[in-house]
Protein backbone atom coordinates (compact mmCIF):
# COMPACT_ATOMS: atom_id res chain seq x y z
CA UNK A 1 0.00 0.00 0.00
CA UNK A 2 1.27 3.70 -1.28
CA UNK A 3 -0.06 7.05 -1.33
CA UNK A 4 -0.27 8.34 -4.32
CA UNK A 5 -1.08 12.29 -5.67
CA UNK A 6 -4.53 11.79 -7.68
CA UNK A 7 -3.28 15.07 -10.18
CA UNK A 8 -6.80 15.52 -11.67
CA UNK A 9 -8.37 15.51 -8.20
CA UNK A 10 -5.59 17.42 -6.47
CA UNK A 11 -5.43 15.41 -3.28
CA UNK A 12 -2.91 12.04 -1.76
CA UNK A 13 -5.11 8.98 -2.01
CA UNK A 14 -4.34 5.66 -0.72
CA UNK A 15 -3.31 3.30 -3.81
CA UNK A 16 -2.91 -0.68 -4.01
CA UNK A 17 -0.59 -2.72 -7.23
CA UNK A 18 -2.93 -4.40 -9.18
CA UNK A 19 -2.40 -6.92 -11.85
CA UNK A 20 -3.12 -4.91 -15.69
CA UNK A 21 -6.48 -5.17 -16.58
CA UNK A 22 -5.99 -5.01 -20.34
CA UNK A 23 -2.80 -6.95 -20.71
CA UNK A 24 -3.19 -9.38 -17.67
CA UNK A 25 0.17 -8.65 -16.01
CA UNK A 26 1.99 -9.68 -19.36
CA UNK A 27 3.36 -6.10 -20.12
CA UNK A 28 1.60 -6.91 -23.84
CA UNK A 29 -0.94 -7.97 -25.18
CA UNK A 30 0.84 -9.61 -28.61
CA UNK A 31 3.97 -9.24 -30.49
CA UNK A 32 2.71 -6.82 -33.31
CA UNK A 33 1.51 -3.89 -30.79
CA UNK A 34 4.67 -4.02 -28.39
CA UNK A 35 4.27 -2.76 -24.92
CA UNK A 36 0.39 -2.23 -22.99
CA UNK A 37 -0.48 1.35 -23.52
CA UNK A 38 -1.91 1.36 -19.93
CA UNK A 39 0.52 -0.45 -17.97
CA UNK A 40 3.70 0.79 -20.21
CA UNK A 41 4.91 -2.81 -19.97
CA UNK A 42 5.58 -3.58 -16.32
CA UNK A 43 2.52 -5.46 -16.09
CA UNK A 44 1.33 -3.34 -12.87
CA UNK A 45 -0.58 -0.74 -12.03
CA UNK A 46 -0.93 1.60 -8.93
CA UNK A 47 -4.99 1.46 -8.41
CA UNK A 48 -7.03 3.94 -5.99
CA UNK A 49 -9.01 2.12 -2.75
CA UNK A 50 -10.44 5.37 -2.88
CA UNK A 51 -11.66 5.48 -6.78
CA UNK A 52 -11.42 2.15 -8.04
CA UNK A 53 -11.09 3.81 -11.73
CA UNK A 54 -8.18 5.25 -10.95
CA UNK A 55 -5.32 4.10 -12.43
CA UNK A 56 -1.48 4.85 -12.55
CA UNK A 57 0.76 3.26 -14.12
CA UNK A 58 4.31 1.91 -12.62
CA UNK A 59 7.22 4.36 -12.68
CA UNK A 60 5.33 7.25 -14.26
CA UNK A 61 5.07 10.47 -14.33
CA UNK A 62 1.98 11.96 -12.32
CA UNK A 63 0.39 13.78 -15.25
CA UNK A 64 0.01 10.33 -17.28
CA UNK A 65 -2.60 9.02 -14.40
CA UNK A 66 -5.52 8.26 -15.67
CA UNK A 67 -8.93 7.15 -14.92
CA UNK A 68 -11.05 4.58 -16.98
Amino acid sequence: MAYLYNYSKEELQECVQVKCPYCRGFGGVSSDEGVCFLCNGWGRLWQSTKDPAWYRALYSRIEQSVAY
